[in-house]
């Protein structure tokens, strides 16, 4: 039996909540790992997280893209739902610490940036939303104006 999970707008707002390192820790204190295989993981993280953002400085647009699919492939996989505990069947475990490190300094980048998307479409909904309340509020009274001049 196997789940599916679809990298939808709500998995993404999902995911932007989520705080990668906090369940990391659940999923070593649960599992025991060995101290070398844990600084083997956060060495990984960090030299990913360099190598992310000398790509974000050369090509933005298209690392976003690429850090975009590999969050996409977590999900579909169920790598995250699994480490963010959102899967019923899997239990969380780490088999490579470096592609987890690596998995990790692409959640962190993606998410800085997928946040930054998700508060400016926010935004622009309540800026929308707030100019149609004002436009019938004008209209509204330029009726009233208008039937209050007509019988006159």
């Amino acid at each position: 039996m196997s789940e599916k999970y679809e990298f939808t707008q709500h998995m993404r707002e999902v995911l932007t909540k989520l705080d990668f390192e906090y369940f990391l820790k659940k999923i070593i204190e649960q599992k025991n790992y060995p101290e070398e295989k844990i600084s083997e993981l956060y060495q990984s993280k960090i030299d990913s997280i360099g190598k992310l953002k000398v790509e974000l400085r050369k090509n933005k647009k298209q690392a976003l893209f690429y850090l975009n699919g590999e969050i996409a492939k977590a999900v579909r996989g169920g790598m995250l739902p699994t480490h963010f505990n959102l899967s019923e069947i899997k239990e969380p475990a780490i088999l490579d610490f470096k592609s987890y490190g690596r998995d990790w300094a692409n959640f962190e980048i993606w998410k800085k940036y997928e946040s930054r998307k998700l508060t400016g479409k926010k935004i622009w909904t309540w800026i929308t939303k707030t100019g149609a309340i004002l436009a019938i509020i004008l209209s509204i009274i330029k009726l009233l104006e208008w039937f209050g001049a007509a019988k006159h």
